[in-house]
């Protein structure tokens, strides 16, 4: 796997690569006399690995100044595959610490400010909350009663854990575009998490992108959308 400092280095020049394409593309304009869009839409591709779909509404205050609604759902049906064999469940994405699991749903909103500090160039600090069902399958106890006595067995499973994970984060990132319709954005930041969840299940806190975790972790991304005029 890819370490942090190689994703981030193509990150860096695929954002340098886009700014210059876009410059070369269009003739010279002072970014004062740049007519900017009231709004924008946009998708997050990178969510789809973690079995999500993130949809972001942005709305321009000034020239320099937006503000930023997003909503995100997570959908991963329950799989009924032995769990034994596959180690509980059949899923595995970066929220989970890469360990498997049999399903899930949620629902996270958030809110960012974004100030550009040039024309395709910004810095921005936001806040989320995500309320994570996670299902999984875990060696446990199970009681059972044969001919009147009592018996306990130690097997796989299934449970249900539910997260409430809160998050702030501050990010510097750009923006291909404003004077067209379609547009690319990238951004890259770091964040602090907090989740609240039974601690008497699985916690799935092992990693910055846990389910569970608990602390400092580095955010990164891009976005495809469009401007509203």
């Amino acid at each position: 796997m890819m370490n942090r400092n190689g994703i981030f280095v193509i990150l860096l020049f695929v954002i340098l690569l886009s700014v210059k394409m876009d410059i070369q593309a269009q003739p010279v304009q002072q970014y004062s006399e740049i007519t900017f869009p009231r709004y924008a839409v946009s998708l997050e591709p990178f969510y789809l690995y973690n079995g999500s779909l993130r949809l972001n509404v942005e709305k321009r205050l000034e020239s320099n100044d937006w503000i930023e609604l997003n909503i995100t759902g997570y959908y991963l049906p329950h799989d009924e595959i032995e769990t034994r064999k596959y180690k509980g469940g059949s899923y595995f994405t970066s929220n989970s610490d890469f360990e498997r699991f049999s399903g899930l749903s949620g629902l996270g909103i958030g809110s960012a400010y974004k100030h550009y500090i040039s024309r395709y160039f910004f810095m921005s600090a936001g806040a989320s909350y995500t309320c994570y069902h996670v299902r999984y399958a875990d060696i446990s106890f199970s009681k059972f009663q044969e001919d009147g006595l009592e018996f306990y067995e130690y097997k796989y499973q299934d449970f249900r854990q539910i997260f409430n994970k809160f998050t702030a984060n501050l990010s510097i990132g750009a923006r291909s575009t404003f004077r067209r319709t379609l547009f690319i954005e990238y951004y890259l930041g770091v964040g602090y998490a907090h989740s609240l969840y039974n601690k008497d299940k699985k916690a799935y806190d092992s990693y910055a992108f846990g389910f569970g975790y608990k602390g400092i972790y580095p955010t990164s991304g891009f976005k495809i959308g469009f401007n509203i005029r």
